[in-house]
């Protein structure tokens, strides 16, 4: 769900823009400006998990187009930040049971796909295989890592 910067906690990033939360445990979604990154539709996407204390800011998405590429193929936002501290296994597994659950709420299902359609329309998605390895690839690419 969409919120805006003043949905910060202590460790949100001090230059980040927040955009979205998941509604649950203080979770949300930040672009993080910065050095070698001179516009902000191409800087780093975070995910900000308050709760988390071993895991209090990992990367979402290389960028914004990513992180809606990434947020589609997931299709639940809490997966972006589950993929911080979770293993593949664990992690497909996880992206399974979201499937599962959409599949027994046709209603939420219905929005989902509208949702998808409407994303597909603005930004053009490209299609993620192995949404973990993705996150895992575009991590290691970090300046310091």
């Amino acid at each position: 769900m969409r919120c805006s910067s003043e949905s910060r906690y202590d460790c949100t990033p001090e230059n980040a823009y927040v955009f979205a939360g998941t509604g649950v445990d203080g979770i949300h979604f930040c672009i993080v400006p910065g050095k070698g990154y001179e516009d902000i539709e191409l800087s780093p996407v975070y995910v900000v998990s308050p709760m988390m204390p071993d895991h209090l800011v990992e990367l979402a998405a290389s960028n914004f187009q990513d992180f809606i590429d990434v947020l589609a193929a997931c299709k639940d936002a809490a997966a972006l930040e589950y993929v911080g501290y979770s293993g593949e296994e664990a992690f497909n597994k996880f992206l399974g049971k979201i499937g599962r659950e959409l599949e027994e709420s046709p209603d939420f299902n219905e929005k989902v796909s509208e949702a998808l359609q409407k994303l597909q329309a603005a930004f053009g998605l490209r299609g993620i295989d192995n949404v973990y390895q993705h996150i895992r690839a575009a991590r290691s690419r970090l300046p310091g890592r």
